[in-house]
């Protein structure tokens, strides 16, 4: 499925980060990042995968389907992953984008500090696919926690990302909290 740039991302980053080594100590408290899904829109999780350290969920709006949606978002979280660089992970995701769309665009929109963890927004664009001519462009929010990685995303099927759309899931990331419990 061509909205799914971060499945090459998330096997190299594994690859790089030695995964195995990097797990959580039993008596901390778990890491997660929180983010408040707008009940409005109605989002249904039509995909919830988990495999030993990562977790990956898609959700669309009520009536939509993994093949036939408006708007599809996607949270991953991959405990033990630290010490990425968010840049890093921006370039994986665009050479991911590389492999499969037709002359992809990679836009860095801001990057900062939360809760004293390092964070980055950024657009993907591509007109086109190598197997399909519909556009897809998708907003990223990548954070790297203390104790994991975790990558999201909301696309849509247009060349581009309008800007208000920009504004919208900017401000709804950034509203984002890890929580410990």
């Amino acid at each position: 499925m061509k909205s799914r740039f971060c499945i090459f991302f998330s096997v190299v980053l594994c690859f790089l980060s030695g995964l195995a080594a990097a797990q959580v100590d039993n008596e901390m408290k778990v890491e997660h990042l929180r983010l408040e899904w707008p009940s409005s829109a109605h989002w249904k999780v039509i995909n919830d995968q988990t495999s030993g350290f990562q977790q990956s969920i898609d959700m669309v709006h009520d009536g939509e389907t993994i093949n036939h949606w408006t708007e599809l978002a996607n949270m991953t979280s991959i405990r033990g992953m630290t010490g990425i660089p968010v840049d890093t992970a921006m370039y994986m995701m665009f050479l991911s984008a590389i492999a499969k769309a037709e002359n992809p665009k990679v836009t860095q929109i801001q990057k900062g500090v939360m809760q004293g963890c390092e964070w980055i927004l950024f657009s993907i664009e591509a007109p086109s696919f190598k197997n399909d001519t519909t556009p897809e462009s998708q907003l990223w929010y990548v954070l790297q926690g203390k104790q994991g990685l975790y990558t999201n995303f909301i696309a849509i099927k247009n060349a581009t990302l309008p800007e208000a759309f920009k504004e919208k899931w900017t401000t709804f990331f950034l509203n984002g909290k890890l929580i410990y419990d």
